[in-house]
């Protein structure tokens, strides 16, 4: 696996702004600096019968040209925001899909305190498949965001300033066991 963008999800309170850094650990040593930026997880509403009788309902038939009437929005997950960077140049390459040797330092800086909730961490990468026709192998990118738990067990660390307004998160990954990871 090549780690090439990293995500984190903050509970952070409306109208907050703070200055997240990340730094990235590989056994032990400090790889890089990343600086996240405010960004948007995409991800999608779990929909109950109700609601897919309603969209099917609004479904155009072949050749018919309305607009639609019902459209869903993005999925507000609050008291959470997300934060993203990439990694410099081609990422970081990892052995085996293992993310043990791996470690996310995180550093919050906000005027007001975060909500009392745990920080999420998002992987994206890609992945050495073979190519079909031929014996080369080529790297294949991740679509979605993965959340990190899903490649190792994670280990969270939090340290908070007496005032509340900066807080440093240590990640570490231990190893899920054989053929647990997602292909």
């Amino acid at each position: 696996m090549c780690l090439k963008e990293l995500g984190v999800e903050l509970p952070l309170m409306v109208g907050t702004r703070p200055t997240v850094h990340a730094w990235v650990l590989y056994q032990g040593e400090r790889q890089c600096k990343l600086q996240l930026r405010r960004g948007t997880l995409p991800a999608r509403a779990p929909l109950d019968s109700g609601l897919k009788a309603l969209l099917e309902q609004d479904r155009r038939k072949r050749g018919e040209h309305r607009p639609r009437r019902l459209v869903l929005g993005r999925i507000l997950r609050e008291p959470y925001r997300f934060f993203c960077a990439k990694l410099p140049g081609a990422g970081l390459r990892l052995p085996h899909a293992d993310l043990s040797p791996l470690g996310v330092e995180l550093y919050v800086d906000s005027r007001q305190p975060l909500f009392d909730h745990a920080v999420l961490l998002y992987l994206k990468g890609s992945e050495p498949r073979l190519h079909p026709f031929g014996p080369h192998v080529r790297r294949v990118a991740h679509r979605h965001w993965g959340p990190a738990e899903q490649w190792a067990r994670l280990t969270q660390v939090c340290e908070e300033s007496p005032c509340g307004c900066c807080r440093r998160v240590r990640f570490s990954f231990a190893p899920l066991g054989p053929c647990t990871a997602p292909q």
